[in-house]
């Protein structure tokens, strides 16, 4: 037991979310990434049945998003003996090429379908179909994915993408005020 938090621990100071996660129990796809700050409260709170949740491939998850795959009100009810045996479990499934705004909570049984986008501090309970973007609490259709790709591209000023790479800071404040 002692070796297998050992081995957690190493994995979350070397900064690998993707393998600590995995090494959870979590299904992932291929090129999932994790938004994470040096702090270990900015990592997923993934709960206590990891393998209840899968994640497609290309999907971009924010800091501190949380994955509830379990109902614990059924406390309330199993003191009594005609509720003693009542459990709530479900799975939590995302899709391909996603991405979950920081702060998000994932309820039970839902599935996020391909190519969607979830709003920052956003509760989602209910299913999300492809293309759709949803935001808010409770979580609701603000658009689709493709429209809200179109507009960014609109929006978008023109700017120097090597120079970008380079000088990150000062192109991005040359974006941000319109230079």
């Amino acid at each position: 037991m002692f070796k297998k938090i050992m081995e957690i621990i190493k994995l979350l100071f070397v900064r690998n979310p993707e393998k600590y996660i995995e090494k959870m129990g979590v299904n992932l796809g291929k090129n999932v990434k994790f938004i994470i700050y040096p702090y270990f409260w900015s990592y997923p709170k993934i709960g206590s049945e990891p393998y209840l949740i899968s994640i497609g491939d290309d999907t971009l998850i924010s800091f501190d998003v949380t994955f509830i795959t379990h109902d614990g009100s059924v406390n309330c009810f199993n003191k009594k003996e005609k509720y003693k045996n009542i459990v709530r479990f479900g799975k939590i499934k995302i899709g391909n090429n996603c991405f979950i705004g920081c702060k998000t909570i994932i309820m039970q049984n839902v599935t996020i379908g391909n190519d969607c986008i979830v709003g920052a501090g956003s509760i989602v309970t209910k299913n999300i179909p492809d293309g759709e973007v949803w935001a808010g609490v409770p979580a609701k259709f603000i658009g689709y994915t493709k429209d809200l790709g179109e507009k960014y591209l609109k929006q978008t000023p023109k700017y120097d993408n090597k120079n970008l790479q380079l000088n990150r800071k000062e192109e991005i404040l040359k974006i941000v005020e319109g230079e």
